[in-house]
C-alpha cells in the first residue's frame, strides 16, 4: 500500500511537471507558428523585391536588357549573400517555368520547374507556397513563388526555396532549455514535497502509533501535541479525546465496583435473612415477618436499582437533540405539578410555586423534565417536615436562559457531602441498614437529564436551614 507521505512527493512532482508539459508544448508550437510565419513573409518580400527587378528586366527592349542586366545582377548577388547566411536559394523563371536566373552554385540556367507544386499555384491562385522534407526528417524546406507582372498572365515567377534550419536549431535549443528549466523545477519540487511530506507525516505517523498504543491498551500513551497548525491541533484533540476515554474508563471501573458494592449488601442481607428463616423452624412469629419484612424491603431495592441503572444507561446513550419540543414552560410546570401531587407520600410539606405568568419558550423533552421535577420534590419531602415547606421557583435572565429552585426548609445536607449528592449510589441513609427510599441513583439521573439538555444543575444550603438544587435550562 503506497504510504500519504509518496503520495504527496508523486502529486507535488505531478503538478509540477503536467502544467510545465504542456506550456512548454504550447510555447513551442506557438514559437515554430510565428517562426514560420515571419519566414514566409520574408521569402514573400525578397521574392517580390527580386520579381520587381525581373519584371524591369522583361519588359525592356532588347537594347536595354544589356544596361539592366547589371542591377539584375546585383539584386541576385545581394540575395546570393542573403542566401549563405540563410540557406535560401532565388530562381528567377519566365512564364513557362523555366529557370533563368538561379543563385545557387552552379546555377540551374533552363531547368524546367513549372511541376513544382508552389510554381503550379502561382497560375491557379496569382500565388503559391508549399514545403517537404528530406528522405531523413531532418530538414524542411519552404517554398514561396510569386508571380511577376500580372498575376492572371503572369511574364515570370520569382521562386524562392529556404530550408528550416535555423528555425529547427532554434526549437531544439528552446526544448534543451526547457527540459533542463522543467528538470531544475521537478528537483526543486520533489525536494519541497519531501521536506513538507517529512514534516507532516512524521507528526502524523507519532499520532498514529501512540493511538495505536492507546487502542492496545498500553499504559501511559503520551499524544504528541506539538505545533499550533492543524496536525498540532488535531493531535491535541487526539489528547483530550484519549484522556476523556481514561477518565471514562475509571469512572466505568469505579462505578462497577461500587455497583458490585450496592448489590452485595442487600442481596447479603437477603442470603442472611434466608439462612435464618430456613435453620430457624420456631423462630417466633414476629421475627420470622421482620426477617420476611427486610428479604422485601432488600429485594425491592435491588429492583429499583437496577431499573434506575438501566435508566441511567438509557440516559448515557440517548440524542435529546431530535426528540426535544419547544413547550411554555410556565404551563408546563404547572400540569406536571398537577398529575405529581398526588403522587407523593402524604402527610407532607407544603408546596409553594412561584412561577411567571407570562409565556417562557424552552426547548426540552417534557417525559425527561418531568422525572427532574419528581425526583426533586420526592427528594425535598422526604427531607422535610409535614410542616415545613418547599418552594418551586421559576426565574428567567436576559439571555433567555431560564432558572428553576426546589428549595426546602428540611435538616439541610452536610457541607461535606455537598460535592457528592450527585455521584452515583450516594445516600445520606446510614450503611448497613435496610433502605425504604433512593438506590442512591435518583439525583446521579437528574444531573444526566439536565446536561443532556446542555443545562447545568448545582445544590447549596440556606442559611434559615434546608437546601437549594437549583438547575438551568434554554
Amino acid at each position: 500500500m503506497q504510504s500519504l507521505r509518496w503520495k504527496l512527493i508523486l502529486m507535488a512532482a505531478a503538478i509540477v511537471v503536467i502544467p510545465i508539459y504542456f506550456l512548454n508544448q504550447q510555447a513551442i508550437r506557438s514559437f515554430d507558428l510565428y517562426t514560420r510565419t515571419a519566414l514566409e513573409e520574408e521569402m514573400k518580400g525578397n521574392a517580390n523585391m527580386a520579381g520587381a527587378a525581373f519584371l524591369a528586366y522583361l519588359q525592356a527592349e532588347e537594347t536595354e536588357k544589356p544596361i539592366l542586366a547589371p542591377a539584375l545582377h546585383n539584386v541576385l548577388s545581394s540575395f546570393q549573400e542573403y542566401g549563405k547566411d540563410f540557406n535560401a536559394r532565388l530562381l528567377l523563371l519566365d512564364n513557362r517555368g523555366i529557370a533563368m536566373f538561379d543563385t545557387r552554385e552552379p546555377p540551374e540556367k533552363g531547368k524546367d520547374f513549372s511541376n513544382e507544386e508552389a510554381v503550379l499555384e502561382v497560375h491557379e491562385k496569382g500565388f503559391g507556397a508549399a514545403w517537404s522534407t528530406t528522405g531523413d526528417n531532418k530538414l524542411t524546406y519552404y517554398y514561396i513563388a510569386v508571380p511577376v507582372g500580372n498575376p492572371d498572365s503572369p511574364e515570370g515567377i520569382a521562386y524562392i526555396i529556404q530550408h528550416t534550419n535555423p528555425i529547427i536549431g532554434a526549437i531544439l535549443r528552446l526544448k534543451s532549455n526547457q527540459t533542463r528549466a522543467t528538470a531544475a523545477a521537478l528537483l526543486i519540487a520533489l525536494f519541497t514535497s519531501i521536506l513538507i511530506a517529512f514534516t507532516l507525516i512524521h507528526p502524523l505517523r507519532r499520532l498514529t502509533q501512540a493511538t495505536h498504543d492507546f487502542a492496545r491498551g498500553e499504559p501511559n500513551v503520551k499524544i504528541p501535541e506539538r505545533g499550533k497548525d492543524e496536525i498540532g491541533q488535531l493531535g491535541k484533540s487526539i489528547g483530550q479525546m484519549v484522556e476523556e476515554i481514561e477518565k471514562r474508563n475509571i469512572y466505568n471501573r469505579d462505578f462497577v465496583t461500587t455497583l458490585a458494592h450496592e448489590l452485595r449488601t442487600p442481596l447479603t442481607a437477603i442470603k442472611g435473612a434466608t439462612e435464618i428463616l430456613e435453620e430457624s423452624k420456631n423462630l417466633p412469629l414476629e421475627k420470622r415477618e421482620k426477617f420476611q419484612a427486610n428479604i422485601r424491603i432488600e429485594t425491592e431495592r435491588v429492583i429499583r436499582m437496577v431499573n434506575e441503572l438501566g435508566e441511567l444507561t438509557r440516559l448515557d446513550a440517548e440524542t435529546l437533540r431530535t426528540e426535544r419540543e419547544t413547550v411554555d414552560y410556565s404551563v408546563f410546570i404547572r400540569q406536571v405539578l398537577e398529575k405529581l401531587e398526588p403522587a407523593f407520600d402524604q402527610p407532607h410539606a407544603r408546596l409553594v410555586s412561584e412561577i411567571p405568568e407570562e409565556i417562557i419558550d424552552v426547548n426540552i423533552l417534557p417525559t425527561r423534565i418531568e422525572q427532574v421535577f419528581a425526583n426533586l420534590l420526592e427528594n425535598a419531602f422526604r427531607y422535610t417536615p409535614s410542616e415545613g415547606k418547599v418552594t418551586l421557583r421559576v426565574e428567567t435572565s436576559p439571555d433567555g436562559e431560564v432558572r428553576t429552585d426546589v428549595e426546602d426548609t428540611g435538616c439541610g445536607i452536610d457541607p461535606v457531602n455537598l460535592s457528592k449528592v450527585f455521584d452515583r449510589f450516594f445516600t445520606t441513609e446510614p450503611t448497613g441498614q435496610p433502605r425504604d427510599h433512593g438506590s442512591g441513583l435518583g439525583l446521579s439521573i437528574v444531573k444526566s437529564i439536565i446536561e443532556n439538555h446542555g443545562g447545568t444543575i448545582h445544590v447549596k444550603n440556606i442559611p434559615d436551614g434546608g437546601a437549594r438544587f437549583t438547575f438551568t435550562l434554554t
